[in-house]
């Protein structure tokens, strides 16, 4: 990220390994547009059924990267 040792979590790379059941389209690369690393985290845990949770860790970044669950 920009800020390594102030773990600010801003511009870090990201990468998921297969599909969670088919509810995540493969083969892609999506940009979050400068979202908060924790929009990643809620993403997936969205994904893997857990529709309540919309924030994790940083109560300001709320809710998920919408490319990624549409």
């Amino acid at each position: 990220g920009d800020n390594a040792s102030g773990h600010g979590g801003d511009n870090n790379a990201a990468f998921m390994l297969g599909s969670l059941g088919g509810r995540l389209k493969t083969g892609r690369m999506v940009t979050a547009n400068g979202s908060p690393y924790n929009h990643l985290l809620v993403t997936v845990a969205q994904l893997m059924g857990l529709a309540t949770v919309q924030t994790i860790g940083n109560t300001a970044a709320k809710g998920p990267v919408i490319d990624v669950t549409g």
